[in-house]
């Protein structure tokens, strides 16, 4: 390279020169020109977004803190006796209990198996949603993993009533989701946890647990023949496996495959310390197929 004075002299003179400086202004100009249209553009479809979403909000289905299910079986009893002489049902075979009258145990497993952070998120769960997204992408959308809520589903059974959400039913599921738990807090006078625990008093009575017998109290019936109450930890983690799959996890004609997702339940409630040790132990060896009422199940097909 040259480094002579001269050298020198002229590389400043073609830094300096009006048309350097010219190229440079222009660069800058086109620059901001190009960032701006940049910003302007994300806008304009950050706006169409909003736009888009508020849309699909504006159709979602009204709901009010009353969601619960429509179809309920009527028991007759004899005037004089007491004694249960018939039983009317529907299209879904459904006797409601209330959250008092239900073990802690089956509600701790429901909360396990399906929804382990209900307590603490407001509707929808962020985590659960990045969890499913990962998995997603890291297999190539060869395996799949739930991320609606309790409430969720809650809204998608009693509200919406879908087999299956798409794109637009998801977003007014997530958003409806969200609003309910937000105004049954106002109707309990703020008490988060008494609202929480009203839906998944509702959902636990909803929810087909095969056989066409729809929440806890006509299955605990049907399958153990004793009343919701009177479940032991063993039988409630039965029966919150089934849940998932209703004809793939009936404990009465696949007990191997109940016996997995039973399994699942125990493990989740042991992690989060619902159970000790010893009473998972106790649990696991605990053969309930054993005690399912066969003759009940063919009673009521």
């Amino acid at each position: 390279m040259d480094y002579s004075r001269n050298s020198n002299i002229n590389t400043r003179r073609q830094h300096t020169s009006p048309t350097k400086k010219l190229r440079n202004k222009i660069g800058v100009i086109v620059f901001r020109v190009i960032i701006s249209i940049g910003l302007i553009a994300g806008f304009a479809v950050m706006g169409a977004g909003i736009g888009l979403y508020m849309g699909v909000i504006q159709k979602a289905p009204d709901i009010n803190v009353n969601i619960q299910p429509e179809i309920f079986t009527s028991i007759i009893y004899d005037a004089k006796t007491g004694v249960e002489v018939d039983r009317l049902k529907g299209s879904e075979n459904r006797i409601y209990v209330k959250y008092s009258q239900m073990p802690d145990d089956l509600k701790d497993a429901f909360v396990a198996i399906e929804d382990e952070r209900f307590y603490t998120h407001d509707g929808i769960d962020p985590k659960g949603i990045v969890r499913a997204a990962v998995t997603m992408a890291r297999t190539r959308g060869a395996r799949t993993e739930g991320a609606s809520t309790i409430t969720q589903q809650l809204i998608k059974n009693n509200v919406m009533k879908l087999s299956s959400n798409s794109v637009i039913s998801k977003l007014q599921e997530q958003y409806l989701a969200v609003n309910f738990e937000k105004e049954l807090a106002k109707a309990n006078n703020g008490d988060k946890k008494a609202a929480k625990d009203y839906i998944l008093e509702v959902y636990i009575n909803t929810i087909n647990l095969g056989h066409g017998f729809y929440g806890v109290q006509t299955a605990a019936r049907n399958y153990f023949n004793k009343d919701v109450s009177e479940l032991t930890l063993s039988e409630c983690a039965a029966i919150a496996g089934i849940t998932q799959n209703p004809e793939k996890y009936r404990p009465d004609i696949r007990p191997e495959k109940n016996k997995e997702r039973q399994t699942m339940v125990l493990d989740n409630m042991l992690r989060l310390e619902y159970i000790s040790q010893s009473e998972y132990d106790t649990a696991i060896k605990d053969n309930i197929y054993e005690r399912i009422v066969e003759s009940q199940l063919e009673l009521e097909e």
